[in-house]
């Protein structure tokens, strides 16, 4: 029987090929990484490859990346992440949600390019203190920010560690966060601010991040007494997600009067009103 020799001469190029990529100790600590894709219906090797993580120090930020860490940190109530391009750098803004004490770190560890060059995977390390540890009572947001040289490329993040999140939210809907003029814990609002004069339609926005995917609102008058109640959805119910809506000012709220817009998210297991924004407002004269 004749034999295949050209069949049998590729399949062993293939192992010496792939047995001439440098290795350097465990998995996680390699330079390259082989796998195996095909390409028309041949199999060949592809490489991922570890790229360099540029640590950063806060006195080196550029301003808006410094303003951009700054707002990010104001979504730091749960587990976040964020990316930034900025010149020929991304920006990887990474934290881990409020703890109670501290003790807690986050740690970007390394950045490795897939073989496909669209995808950075970032590793990233989340601990807890030990229970016998000595940690400052104090609640504290702990995150961390680095970057790579590259652009135009998707940021995967992978957790470990034994602090690690169930989950990473992210903004949804906005290219960047705006500045914030109220808030409480899941509702952030960047339209109207506090304490102004509207006319009588009134852009609310901002982000929220609710589970049931909804944000309510209602007008209420100098006398305690609710004018007006609606709602809006957010962009996604497990991100950060944007809202936007109008908001049309009853007649019985008069010209030049002070009244009160409350935001708030609805608990339907509890059947009450939570996550309450108050923003005092006045019905600018005409």
């Amino acid at each position: 029987m004749r034999r295949n020799v050209s069949s049998g001469c590729f399949v062993a190029l293939i192992f010496l090929m792939m047995a001439c990529v440098p290795r350097t100790g465990e998995k996680e600590n390699r330079d390259d990484e082989v796998h195996i894709t095909e390409e028309g219906g041949l199999l060949l090797p592809s490489i991922d490859r570890r790229i360099e993580l540029l640590r950063i120090d806060r006195r080196d930020i550029p301003g808006p990346v410094a303003r951009w860490i700054d707002k990010n940190l104001q979504l730091a109530a749960t587990g976040f992440t964020d990316t930034k391009e900025y010149g020929d750098t991304t920006y990887i803004f990474v934290a881990s949600g409020e703890r109670r004490t501290g003790g807690y770190e986050v740690s970007i560890l390394d950045a490795t390019r897939r073989a496909d060059g669209d995808t950075i995977d970032v590793r990233v390390r989340f601990t807890r203190p030990p229970p016998d540890a000595m940690v400052t009572q104090v609640i504290t947001y702990p995150y961390d920010v680095a970057a790579i040289r590259a652009t135009d490329i998707t940021v995967n993040i992978l957790p470990e560690g034994n602090d690690r999140p169930s989950r990473l939210t992210r903004l949804q809907g906005l290219d960047s966060l705006r500045e914030i003029k109220a808030s409480s814990h899941t509702i952030k609002v960047f339209h109207p601010n506090p304490n102004t004069e509207v006319g009588r339609a009134i852009p609310l926005t901002g982000v929220a991040l609710l589970p049931e995917g909804n944000v309510y609102y209602k007008l209420i008058d100098s006398d305690g007494q609710v004018k007006k109640i609606g709602g809006t959805l957010t962009a996604s119910p497990l991100d950060w997600g944007y809202f936007e809506t109008e908001i049309t000012i009853p007649d019985d709220i008069t010209d030049g009067s002070a009244f009160q817009l409350v935001v708030f998210r609805f608990d339907g297991a509890a059947s009450r009103e939570t996550d309450q924004v108050t923003i005092p407002l006045s019905i600018r004269k005409s």
